[in-house]
């Protein structure tokens, strides 16, 4: 490491918990620096450390992972270094097993949440840190869809869960997405659907990576993440999510017609990516919806368990009628 780095700490956004002493920990661990004692408490994503005279610019953690049941692969090939490259990757994945390299496998023992750390190092010392906390008694995954390649006049299967994946309408195009390729909805009608009986009616979550096209403030256009059913068309036992005059709607339609629902104004840049996780628990009664690790709105009402989502034979689509933007890394758990 360099012994020009200074303990110099910038907190971009808030996610995980990550006390001072174990960033401290990790940096004598991976970088050979001893920070000071001064006392954190609060929560971190991402970390990053550079030289004092700041004439080198910190490599940028991007942190991925996909998880089947206690398996984890985890992926640091998105991460980047503006002024230089990345020359070391550490992985500690909050259980003692520590590992380095841009993909990992690792097996958890038991079920249980761990805060999982990537650290990045660059050619010039400078460090950047990123943490997610997994809860393994909750999460597993029932679909994944890289977004890679799409389906045409023939299906695909998804790359985890064994589903298939067809073309609803129009083809997308496939453009560079944030690892790999995307869809990229450059017109109407240009989107993909699964089988809906993939998605859990009763404690379930979906993440997708999104790139907007469009801005956020004067949109008159219903802009959909997901749907199983056009909104007007089905008002019972179905899920959606969109984008709407600047403010993104989640809402689940359960047996008995009744809506649940979470919205409010949020703002984004077109042309950036953001990873949404909108989840549901209805023995909860809560619904809600996460941007880059941090809850952008949520609600809990009384539970409507009595009235669990019948799905039946729907069809869950990615995207709909009015283009989003870019969409990658689709993830459905239970």
């Amino acid at each position: 490491m360099n012994s020009k780095i200074s303990p110099t700490i910038n907190i971009h956004s808030r996610c995980a918990s990550l006390a001072l002493p174990a960033v401290m920990a990790l940096l004598v661990m991976t970088t050979g620096i001893a920070l000071g004692a001064t006392q954190f408490t609060g929560k971190l994503q991402e970390v990053t450390i550079t030289d004092a005279a700041k004439t080198n610019i910190p490599p940028t953690p991007v942190l991925k992972y996909t998880l089947n049941g206690n398996a984890i692969t985890v992926d640091a090939s998105g991460s980047f270094d503006t002024d230089g490259s990345i020359t070391q990757y550490h992985w500690d994945f909050g259980d003692g097993t520590k590992a380095t390299g841009v993909t990992v496998n690792h097996q958890y023992a038991a079920s249980g949440s761990y805060p999982l750390t990537l650290t990045v190092i660059d050619n010039a010392g400078g460090a950047g840190i990123a943490q997610q906390l997994l809860d393994l008694a909750t999460q597993s995954t029932l679909f994944y869809w890289s977004v890679d390649k799409l389906p045409q006049a023939t299906s695909i299967l998804s790359d985890s869960g064994n589903v298939t994946i067809t073309r609803a309408l129009n083809d997308a195009t496939s453009a560079p997405g944030i690892k790999g390729n995307c869809m990229q909805q450059t017109g109407g009608s240009q989107f993909y659907q699964i089988p809906m009986a993939v998605v859990p009616a009763e404690k379930g979550k979906i993440t997708m990576y999104v790139q907007h096209a469009y801005g956020a403030d004067t949109d008159p256009a219903n802009r959909y993440f997901f749907t199983s059913a056009p909104l007007g068309q089905g008002t019972r036992n179905c899920l959606h999510a969109y984008t709407l005059n600047g403010n993104i709607f989640f809402i689940y339609y359960d047996s008995s017609g009744t809506f649940h629902r979470v919205f409010g104004k949020a703002s984004w840049e077109t042309g950036k990516w953001y990873k949404y996780e909108f989840s549901w628990d209805i023995v909860r009664g809560h619904l809600g919806i996460n941007r880059d690790g941090t809850v952008l709105m949520e609600n809990t009402e009384s539970a409507w368990q009595d009235k669990i989502a019948s799905w039946k034979d729907q069809t869950f689509f990615i995207g709909n009628f009015y283009p989003l933007g870019k969409i990658d890394e689709i993830t459905i758990q239970n």
